[in-house]
């Protein structure tokens, strides 16, 4: 199993290019759909889940460049709170971190392969596809 401080995800992610748009998009980032669509941004505000979740920037781009985004597979994601392995990811903080859920909801786009402790760490997540996209 991958451990987020040592080892990289495991497997092949499935990725898309887009476009980043409104800024700098960081690795890690959780992003939505931009105004066009060959763009992808970071959420403006937290989410309830209800965000068209794209999917997970695998490396930082600036805003007009191409970003690749994981739209399936394992990749590091940037959390908001704790999250225990297994837990289902849906809500998507402001910024594009990642928040754990309870509520059953065709919103939730990842399952935590690792654990994270703060504001601001990293977990492995399996990104399950987009959310509601």
């Amino acid at each position: 199993m991958a451990s987020k401080a040592t080892k990289g995800p495991l497997g092949t992610p499935r990725v898309r290019t887009f476009r980043a748009e409104g800024g700098t998009l960081t690795r890690g980032m959780a992003v939505i759909p931009g105004t066009a669509d060959d763009q992808v941004k970071a959420p403006a505000t937290a989410s309830t889940g209800n965000l068209k979740v794209v999917g997970i920037v695998a490396e930082t781009a600036l805003e007009g460049a191409p970003v690749a985004i994981v739209t399936e597979g394992e990749c590091e994601a940037v959390v908001a709170a704790a999250v225990a392995l297994g837990d289902s990811l849906m809500t998507v903080a402001a910024a594009g971190k990642v928040e754990p859920t309870t509520t059953d909801n065709d919103g939730v786009f990842a399952v935590a392969v690792s654990a994270a402790t703060t504001d601001g760490d990293s977990a492995i997540v399996d990104v399950k596809g987009p959310s509601r996209y």
